[in-house]
This record gives structure tokens, sequence and C-alpha cells, in this order.
């Protein structure tokens, strides 16, 4: 089944209305259409689910979980959390006969340690997480930056960032093994440390007290060392989406 990688998505889906109201849960569904990196896969489409939860400490923004050491209003917080990477590659989705003959990578459950600034001009959240799936074993970090324009009952959400993987989590989706090289005739290629860049646009606009619709899109650079890979056909990628949540 081909999915995206709704990491980001997800959790700007869920946080968006929360400046427009508060609230401690959320229910909702949403639908992606993201372009795919590797070779012989064209735009997938993926409908995802949407539960929110904010309390006190405690807090599920889409695919995350997680516990803030500091009441939820205070300007900064260290945060313990775990979150579910929908990242995968399936052969069996490309239609180019060597990637076919790859090797499947999964999708992993990533946990670690964050942390949350709140500003006046908006949010800064940094976070480094390591692979508790037992999948590739590889470590992400990630930071990025989001600024709020609410207009009462519509606005958005802008944010730029940039995500650093180490050499384990960029094998697994972006390397070939030398005994992959030998069964696909790609060549084989190894990856330390790289990333990608990213910047998201996420509207909301509330129906009812309860009720809002969302929409964005995100752009995606990644780094040379990924874009070079037998297994990539390009350096970018676009995403859109679509979203309805309910708010109790």
């Amino acid at each position: 089944m081909k999915k995206a990688n709704y990491l980001i998505l997800a959790a700007n889906l869920i946080a968006l209305p929360l400046y427009a109201q508060s609230t401690d849960y959320s229910i909702g569904a949403g639908v992606g259409i993201q372009q795919s990196i590797y070779k012989g896969i064209d735009n997938t489409t993926s409908p995802f689910p949407l539960v929110g939860y904010e309390g006190e400490h405690f807090f599920i923004q889409g695919v995350t979980a997680g516990y803030q050491l500091r009441p939820a209003s205070a300007s900064s917080n260290l945060i313990f959390k775990v979150m579910y990477d929908f990242k995968e590659f399936d052969p069996s989705d490309s239609d180019n006969a060597q990637m076919q003959l790859l090797n499947k990578r999964d999708n992993a459950v990533m946990a670690g340690v964050g942390y949350k600034l709140k500003t006046a001009v908006g949010i800064f959240q940094a976070d480094a997480l390591t692979d508790v799936s037992d999948e590739h074993n590889g470590s992400s970090t990630r930071a990025m930056w989001t600024i709020p324009f609410p207009n009462g009952r519509w606005g958005f959400n802008t944010t730029v960032g940039y995500n650093y993987s180490n050499g384990n989590y960029n094998n697994y989706y972006y390397g070939v093994s030398a005994q992959e090289s030998v069964v696909s005739g790609l060549a084989s290629y190894d990856l330390d440390w790289a990333g990608s860049f990213f910047t998201n646009i996420q509207s909301y606009w509330m129906l009812t007290q309860n009720l809002s619709v969302g929409g964005g899109i995100t752009y995606t650079l990644y780094d040379d060392e990924i874009s070079d890979s037998p297994m990539v056909d390009d350096d970018e990628t676009l995403g859109v989406n679509m979203s309805v949540t309910y708010r109790f």
C-alpha cells in the first residue's frame, strides 16, 4: 500500500484550530496527495485519521503522543514523545524493473525528547528521535518554526523547518546495499547524515464552534546526499491535503 510521510502534516492539522479555540479533544479525517521521491512511483493518495487531545501535560497530536514536563500553557517546555513514522518503500509500488528487485523498507516507531518555545512571533520546536521498533535503528533530528495567523473563524499557519537523519536511517530508506546492487543492477549507495528542508502552509475555517475544515500544501527539498541515491527520482516533492475536524 502506498503511503506518504504525514508526520508534520498530521501535527499541523490537529494544532491549527487550537489557535482559534481551546478544547481538549478532537477527532477527524483527512486525505493527502503526495509526490513520491522514489523512482517509478507516481503521486500517492492516502486517507489518514486525525485524533487530538491536549491535557495539562499529556497530549496526542495525530501520530504523535507525548508528555510535557511543564503545563501546556508554559512558554517553554521539555517534551518526551513517541511518534509513528509513515515513511516506507514497497518495491511492488514501483513500475521500475530495477526498483522492484530491492528490499522492502517498512514504517518505524520513533521516540525521544523535544523542546518547544512559544514567543510573540511564533513557536519554535526541536526534537531528537530514535527508532524503538527495531526497523532500522536510526536517529533523526528536526527543528521548525511555526507562525500562526488567526483571523476570527479562519486562519492559517506557516511552518519552515529542517529534518536531519543519521546513516542508519538514511541507508534504510535510500541506500542500496552491495547485495541489492548485484540483484537489481542499481549502483550500490551508502549514506551518512543528510536531511531535507520543508515548508508548509496550513489553513482552517471554523464552520461551527466545533466543526472545522482545513487544507494545506507542503514543499520538501532533499539534500544532495539523498537525491543522488539510485532509488531517488528527484530532489523535491510537493504534497497537498484536506481535512475535517470535530472538537468536543
